[in-house]
């Protein structure tokens, strides 16, 4: 896989220390991680993937941190 990233960054004319590369690796890892939560974590993930500009994962964990403290709180 790591093969394939090298691959694409040559074609891109991209490299690991651009902004492009970043922002991309940015949001896969967002992706990847709201593909793995919970079931009942889906409509908040559908709310932060729709945002415009995407978050960042950092600001995204943020949000759903918030709303579900707000969500479950007694």
């Amino acid at each position: 896989m790591r093969g394939f990233w090298r691959e694409l960054q040559q074609l891109e004319g991209i490299g690991p220390d651009s902004s492009a590369f970043r922002a991309h690796w940015d949001r896969h890892q967002l992706f990847m991680f709201l593909k793995d939560l919970r079931p009942e974590f889906q409509p908040l993930c559908g709310q932060i993937i729709h945002k415009d500009p995407i978050p960042s994962l950092d600001s995204a964990i943020s949000d759903l941190i918030e709303k579900t403290r707000l969500h479950f709180s007694p």
